[in-house]
């Protein structure tokens, strides 16, 4: 595969430790208070130095009637970081797994603060300074300046879209004792947040086919339909810093969607982000044993093939016929030029018997 074929997937896991990166800044606040309302304000509003902890993120996805998929699909986001001063890109060792049909995949992403390296497979690998300077201005794109951050810099501010607070109890959490609280959501409000989140995204991928908003129709559908949706969050009892979130909503799909996807009926998504450890000591260093950055992209697109024949596309590629690797070719293609529109994918999925 050309190189230039890698420059837009090395650029979408740039991205991606961008965001990470901004979630390792998130703080809480330190002010006075014990109601479900005003602890929530505390923790959202800012103002917590945070220098140093373990972080974890997911999203998964677990459907339900599908014939096609049948186990859950997640992203997930893990490792420790330490601040370098204010401005300064954090210390960090993240490793970004994603599930998809029961086939698991993990990366590492590890940047020293002057410079980044990615693991796979048991080697490493240094980034390119072109490269490492991407991930540079995606972090300070989606909120960098680090530690006394909070979670709002990604555009998310929880406090628009929590609907009737309430303590529910108490837990250790992280190594912290921590207030539990639940609350409801008002998925319009929270939707407005995922936009932003979205566009930050899309700014930290360049020229990489990351959908920057939702599309208008899709909003509309899921305003209507989502079900069920709460979200628990976990918050320090004595510094009232963020210590878990987790979002958890029921989406009906019916229609089209469905069909597409093997008749699914329904979507369980569930998004949490907790934090341990935080301002203890984390140790990150440089790999040892890296080899030239080409033998990278060499290996991944070795894996790339591994992975579509495992899922069954590779089989249209090796039956004999040009034709049907051209049409998953003008397919992959057309899921580019959609930019995340639903109704341009479900056209694509034509080009697929020979559309």
């Amino acid at each position: 595969m050309p190189r230039r074929s890698r420059a837009p997937l090395l650029r979408g896991l740039l991205a991606v430790g961008a965001i990470a990166l901004a979630l390792a800044g998130c703080g809480g606040g330190t002010a006075a208070g014990s109601s479900a309302e005003s602890l929530l304000r505390q923790t959202f509003s800012g103002g917590h130095e945070i220098a140093s902890g373990i972080l974890s993120f997911s999203l998964t996805v677990t459907p339900s009637g599908s014939s096609t998929f049948t186990s859950p699909v997640a992203l997930e986001i893990g490792g420790p970081f330490e601040s370098r001063g204010a401005g300064r890109l954090p210390a960090s060792s993240f490793t970004i797994t994603v599930t998809v049909l029961g086939h698991s995949g993990s990366l590492g992403v590890i940047s020293t603060g002057t410079a980044g390296y990615l693991t796979l497979g048991g080697a490493a690998y240094r980034l390119p300074a072109s490269a490492f300077q991407r991930l540079e201005s995606g972090f300070e794109g989606a909120g960098g300046g680090g530690v006394t951050d909070r979670i709002s810099t990604l555009g998310i501010d929880p406090m628009s879209w929590l609907a009737h607070p309430r303590v529910v109890g108490s837990q250790q959490v992280g190594g912290a004792s921590t207030i539990h609280l639940r609350a409801g959501v008002d998925v319009a409000a929270l939707l407005s947040g995922v936009d932003e989140v979205l566009a930050r995204a899309a700014r930290a991928a360049g020229s990489t086919p990351v959908p920057s908003s939702i599309p208008p129709a899709t909003r509309e559908r899921i305003e209507a339909e989502v079900r069920a949706a709460t979200v628990d969050i976990w918050t320090g009892s004595r510094d009232h810093t963020l210590r878990r979130l987790v979002l958890s909503l029921q989406l009906p799909v019916s229609g089209r969607i469905s069909t597409m996807l093997g008749g699914l009926g329904s979507a369980a998504i569930a998004l949490e982000i907790q934090y341990s450890d935080l301002n203890r000591p984390q140790t990150i260093v440089a790999p040892a044993n890296v080899v030239p950055y080409s033998q990278f992209t060499a290996r991944l697109r070795s894996i790339e093939q591994s992975a579509l024949g495992a899922l069954g596309v590779g089989a249209l590629g090796t039956a004999g016929s040009s034709s049907a690797s051209s049409s998953v070719d003008r397919y992959g293609r057309c899921l580019q030029r959609a930019h995340g529109d639903v109704a341009k994918m479900q056209r694509c999925a034509s080009l697929l018997n020979g559309g």
